[in-house]
């Protein structure tokens, strides 16, 4: 029945958690995506850059396919209507994933982090918005306007950005693009 109803299934054994533990790990796997495009997008907004075109860039070369193309418009554009899943579903899944992990043992370091994103995505940005919504954390806590007072102490340790040395980090010459590495 599975196999008329979908584009195609993936059979992860016969244990009855198999099938909700993939499916966790998937959304789990989004919800890092949803926020790494909404640190990426913060400082290339931050910057001045066109986050648009950013979108466009890594859809059309490292990260093609819906999730970062669908979420990455999204971000860039500050738009959460209609919701295709929202941050309280989200959130709930998050918890299912932590929940998952502790009872097997296993240590989700940026789990927590994640957390405390969606919790006050829920809490202040808007519980029924797509959950690429918990961008705006990530923006309103860059102009310093949070949860922990107008600024958070992650917020002092930031450094001067380094300079565009037409190099990567280790200091080979890596692809260039508009001028600058992509390593």
């Amino acid at each position: 029945m599975l196999a008329a109803i979908g584009r195609r299934v993936w059979d992860f054994g016969d244990a009855a958690d198999a099938a909700p533990t993939a499916k966790i790990s998937v959304n789990y796997l989004i919800i890092h995506a949803l926020q790494a495009l909404s640190e990426s997008i913060t400082l290339l907004q931050h910057a001045g850059l066109d986050a648009g075109r950013f979108v466009e860039t890594i859809t059309d070369s490292v990260f093609p396919g819906p999730v970062y193309r669908g979420y990455g418009d999204s971000i860039a554009a500050g738009s959460y209507t209609p919701p295709g899943f929202t941050t309280t579903l989200g959130l709930k899944d998050l918890d299912l994933a932590l929940r998952t992990a502790g009872d097997l043992g296993v240590d989700l370091p940026t789990g927590p982090v994640l957390h405390d994103v969606f919790a006050t995505a829920v809490e202040q940005i808007g519980a029924d918005l797509d959950w690429a919504s918990i961008a705006e954390v990530t923006r309103r806590r860059s102009e310093g306007t949070t949860a922990c007072g107008s600024r958070c102490s992650w917020q002092d340790r930031t450094r001067e950005p380094a300079r565009n040395s037409g190099t990567t980090p280790s200091g080979q010459s890596g692809p260039v693009l508009s001028g600058a590495p992509l390593a």
